[in-house]
């Protein structure tokens, strides 16, 4: 097991943007990709961890034209920076917390048709443990919450689908829903009270933009339907998809928990069969273990168990 140790005449207290610009590197393989994840210039990123190897007192990488990987000692180093990346998210959270109480504040982005049904019940129980708790509901997609977690703008919110991995978001499933059909009202499947994925060959397919929420991209109804992503047309918000279906020529797959709570003129939802397909509803915030009140809020609905300390 090789350790990470440090010139006693030399050292000097670590920076926490050299460890993160670190992990991101040896998580992308990439100094590239992974000053791009940290919205910073390659050059900066290049610098900062040139300056960590200074301070380490050898290289943390190998260095080729095409990939970066870590060598034995930025291999020690990995553990120990992501377990101290950790703790400062968890002192943020918990000073976010204290915050939240002294404001009465839980900034919670829910989808953009607002919050989920099964979400009501978990944050009434919340509310009688937190009589003072007002929780703030910011409407919007997926892809924009993960930015605004990230950015310290809320702190939690509930998401379709699973999201990318990262080492600074955490994700627990609340509960899969079902997934409906969209279809146009004039449509023959809209007489139907559930349609086959088969009935869809040769449709016109559509789907929410990826960027807005990936779950929810074209890749769900292409893998769905057994046909290429590229021949999904996207939509650049909600409404702009039910219009266009609205209008007759797409179909569209969206969650039980979307479709019950909107409704538009010329469009209606079936259930599909035999058994359906779902998809997952599920929470993320920042950091590892959740803070206090999004902890609660899993509890209440029983969605979330403490990792096991055996």
């Amino acid at each position: 097991m090789h350790q990470v140790t440090v010139d006693a005449a030399r050292e000097k207290p670590l920076e926490f943007r050299q460890l993160r610009y670190f992990v991101a590197a040896a998580e992308e393989s990439s100094f590239t990709r992974a000053a791009a994840r940290e919205k910073v210039a390659p050059t900066t990123l290049g610098e900062q961890i040139a300056a960590l190897e200074r301070e380490i007192g050898g290289p943390l990488f190998h260095r080729t034209t095409r990939r970066v990987s870590l060598t034995a000692t930025g291999q020690a180093l990995l553990v120990e920076a992501r377990v101290c990346l950790s703790a400062i998210n968890r002192a943020q959270q918990v000073s976010r917390l204290v915050m939240q109480r002294q404001q009465g504040a839980l900034r919670l982005g829910v989808p953009i048709t607002g919050n989920p049904p099964q979400l009501d019940d978990a944050l009434g129980a919340c509310s009688r443990r937190y009589p003072d708790l007002r929780v703030e509901a910011h409407r919007g997609y997926s892809a924009r919450h993960a930015q605004a977690l990230l950015a310290g703008r809320l702190d939690a919110a509930v998401v379709f689908g699973v999201p990318e991995p990262t080492s600074t978001l955490s994700y627990q499933r609340l509960a899969v829903v079902e997934l409906q059909l969209v279809c146009p009202v004039a449509s023959a499947l809209a007489s139907q009270d559930q349609v086959n994925l088969s009935q869809l060959d040769g449709l016109a397919l559509m789907a929410l933009d990826a960027n807005l929420s990936p779950a929810l991209g074209p890749a769900l109804i292409s893998t769905a339907c057994g046909s290429s992503a590229a021949d999904v047309e996207t939509a650049d918000s909600l409404e702009a998809l039910l219009m266009s279906v609205a209008a007759g020529g797409n179909v569209a797959l969206l969650p039980e928990a979307v479709t019950s709570t909107v409704t538009w003129r010329g469009v209606c939802y079936r259930s599909l069969g035999p058994g359906g397909l779902g998809i997952e509803l599920g929470i993320s915030w920042s950091g590892g273990s959740p803070p206090a009140v999004v902890a609660c809020l899993l509890d209440k609905a029983n969605w979330w168990e403490p990792p096991s300390t055996d």
